[in-house]
């Protein structure tokens, strides 16, 4: 065992961004980000009927 501990001491950690550490987070941004795109472009749209 002392030969894989020695191995993983080696490895540098690789940092990974706070919002990916989650499955989920990633697609709250994801829902967050649509829902302001969509509503600006549905005002946009809305704009140009009149």
């Amino acid at each position: 065992m002392q030969a894989t501990s020695k191995r993983r001491e080696g490895k540098a950690s690789v940092r990974v961004p706070t919002f990916l550490t989650a499955g989920f987070r990633f697609y709250f941004l994801a829902a967050g980000l649509y829902a302001v795109f969509a509503m600006l472009a549905w005002t946009a749209w809305l704009e140009t009927q009149q």
